[in-house]
């Protein structure tokens, strides 16, 4: 998959946490940028996604300590802990792209040598908490025993029942996003009663 197709998947999965700045005015692509890079900035400028951003080539292009020293490009950053680094030359094994933890003082390392399975595997370690809302009745006492569970809510059965028929309600305010997001693509019957946001 290339990278447009990647982001386009992003968008249908995460909707307005993905937000996509194209590279209209053509800015010029350094030659000695790494082609996975190259490829990016010639369609885009940068990019948001639920999980972090690809900084604009301009911000990339900075070389910053302790980056430059060690012959590589920050382009993104998680929003937490780690950047997102580019080599400029490949190493033994073929890797540039790198995930760095600033705090970890870990040498900085390669690991992958595709930028979209380099963010694929950043979206996959990356699953924050989120609400898990419900909002609307539920009259089906079946669906509302199984929403209890699959949501892992502690109060009482007869307590959960009530709230269901009184909707909105709050049935977790922290619960594993991506978690959240597949329990109601496995249980269909839950998209008309369940709102997930981030938190």
């Amino acid at each position: 998959m290339n990278i447009i197709g990647f982001l386009e998947e992003m968008k249908m999965k995460y909707g307005a946490g993905v937000s996509v700045k194209l590279n209209n005015d053509r800015k010029a692509i350094p030659e000695n940028l790494p082609q996975p890079l190259k490829e990016f900035y010639q369609i885009y400028d940068s990019v948001e996604l639920p999980f972090g951003e690809i900084y604009p080539l301009n911000i990339a292009l900075k070389e910053d300590e302790p980056f430059k020293s060690e012959g590589w490009l920050c382009f993104g950053f998680d929003g937490y802990f780690s950047y997102w680094l580019c080599k400029k030359e490949p190493d033994e094994t073929g890797d540039i792209f790198s995930s760095w933890d600033h705090e970890m003082d870990d040498e900085m390392e390669a690991t992958h040598n595709d930028l979209v399975e380099f963010l694929r595997d950043l979206e996959m370690e990356w699953n924050p908490d989120c609400r898990v809302i419900l909002v609307q009745p539920v009259s089906d006492m079946k669906i509302a025993a199984k929403m209890k569970k699959d949501f892992l809510s502690p109060i009482s059965i007869s307590v959960f029942l009530k709230y269901c028929s009184t909707a909105p309600y709050i049935i977790s305010e922290e619960f594993a996003y991506k978690t959240a997001l597949q329990i109601i693509l496995d249980n269909k019957e839950y998209s008309e009663y369940i709102k997930v946001e981030l938190v």
